[in-house]
């Protein structure tokens, strides 16, 4: 999470990863902002796993990084 400038650590679940990134903003532009950086990171995450089961195609776990960069930047 470099690029978002702040330490993060990978909870057990889904819902207290959404809710860790709620609790990193400061402001509600900011929580938007950070709930959409978690929509795409889901969003890619299930595009990687659909493509690995349904085309026998893996991600690079760099690729996807850049891929959540990019998509959270437009």
């Amino acid at each position: 999470m470099d690029w978002l400038r702040f330490n993060f650590l990978i909870p057990h679940n889904l819902f207290v990863h959404l809710e860790c990134w709620s609790g990193e903003a400061r402001g509600k532009k900011m929580r938007k902002g950070f709930w959409l950086v978690w929509h795409v990171i889901i969003r890619v995450i299930w595009k990687a796993r659909n493509a690995r089961i349904f085309e026998n195609h893996s991600k690079d776990v760099e690729k996807m990084v850049e891929e959540i960069k990019e998509l959270s930047w437009r």
